[in-house]
């Protein structure tokens, strides 16, 4: 365990020079909004794994130099967690990262892949998994954890050398990079926006505008208390409370306690909060409400489509040896096949595929331009 800063600058010493390193972390996120970081691990690839405790005195900065530097290769296995928790903690925006489950995707495995399931198929080895949601703040650990800590980044070098010659053998060495840029992304280091909370909800285009109003600013409202305590949203308020109270604009106690979820102390701390909140979002003039978002398609052309497209991405992602899962969700397929933006609008999965659905769109158009009214 690298419980010093002396020793953790000689194992990122060790790293730099190696110019690989593998890297994975263990965290707690159950109980609060913020993850808890609990353990991060090292493997400069060619040397053992070292496993730097975040709960000791030790400056974790001291890792921002190696994760931003551009000439070492950074081995996660589906880093999005990893990274976003790392740059709570140490400041860094990760460079020079290699994804060995999207890699996997471009090398002729599934998507998205375990770590388990990648290791098992590239090496034969079976890993133990069984401390995957044990105690990581406990001290000491045990040492199934550490065993367990350590097989985590065990293979990931391996795994990287495989990955990228199989890549490059079947000519996606390109695309494989362009990807890794969407991963180096500053967005997703960032807090989110509390403004936008509400886009992740479902059916917006079902709200009216004031409906949609308010559920923007009780969204905003539950995400900075959430923020502000460390505390997981759903124990301000659930999802769903969130939208009935956006649907049902309660004017008064009364109408607010009649609401699941709003039971409790808390909820009667908040209450003449959120009726403050609902009032003032109601009395918004329209020129500063939220616009309502288009809805998907629902009808049986659209759809037939879109099942178009999904098979036409299948054939071609056979034909590539490339996971049809990690060129386009069928979320994005439906976006992009409405004329919104989607993943198939930029990078290598436009000149993929997104190009010749574009054209397959365009004809769609056509045909019903030209059919008699």
């Amino acid at each position: 365990m690298v419980t010093t800063n002396d020793a953790l600058q000689v194992l990122l010493n060790k790293a730099i020079r190696a110019g690989i390193v593998a890297i994975d972390t263990e965290f707690i996120s159950s109980s609060t909004y913020y993850p808890r970081l609990s353990l991060i691990q090292i493997a400069p690839c060619g040397r053992d794994t070292e496993l730097v405790d975040p709960l000791a005195a030790v400056d974790l900065a001291l890792l921002k130099p190696l994760l931003e530097r551009k000439d070492v290769i950074k081995v996660f296995h589906a880093p999005k967690a990893d990274l976003q928790v790392l740059y709570q903690n140490t400041g860094a925006r990760p460079r020079r990262i290699f994804d060995t489950q999207r890699a996997a995707a471009f090398a002729g495995l599934r998507y998205p892949v375990s770590l388990g399931n990648l290791v098992e198929t590239l090496f034969g080895v079976t890993m133990d998994n069984s401390e995957t949601r044990s105690n990581w703040l406990q001290r000491p650990l045990s040492q199934e954890q550490l065993l367990y800590a350590r097989e985590d980044v065990r293979y990931l070098c391996r795994a990287h050398d495989i990955l990228l010659q199989r890549c490059s053998e079947r000519g996606h060495a390109a695309w494989l990079a362009d990807e890794f840029k969407s991963v180096e992304h500053d967005e997703q280091y960032v807090d989110p926006d509390p403004t936008k909370a509400y886009l992740k909800f479902t059916s917006l285009h079902k709200y009216s505008s004031t409906q949609l109003t308010v559920l923007q600013a009780v969204a905003k409202w539950r995400e900075e208390q959430a923020m502000l305590m460390n505390t997981p949203r759903p124990r301000i308020l659930r999802n769903s409370t969130v939208a009935t109270i956006a649907r049902r604009m309660p004017k008064t106690v009364s109408l607010l306690q009649r609401m699941r979820g709003l039971a409790g102390t808390y909820g009667a701390e908040c209450q003449h909060e959120l009726l403050r909140i609902i009032r003032k979002a109601r009395a918004l003039a329209p020129d500063k409400q939220p616009p309502i978002p288009r809805a998907i398609p629902q009808d049986d052309e659209f759809k037939a489509l879109v099942a178009r497209a999904i098979e036409f991405i299948q054939e071609r992602s056979d034909i590539a040896d490339v996971a049809p899962n990690l060129v386009a969700t069928k979320k994005a397929v439906r976006h992009h096949m409405a004329g919104w933006d989607s993943p198939l609008s930029h990078g290598w999965r436009h000149t993929f595929v997104g190009h010749a659905l574009n054209e397959l769109l365009e004809e769609e158009r056509s045909e019903d331009a030209a059919s008699p009214e």
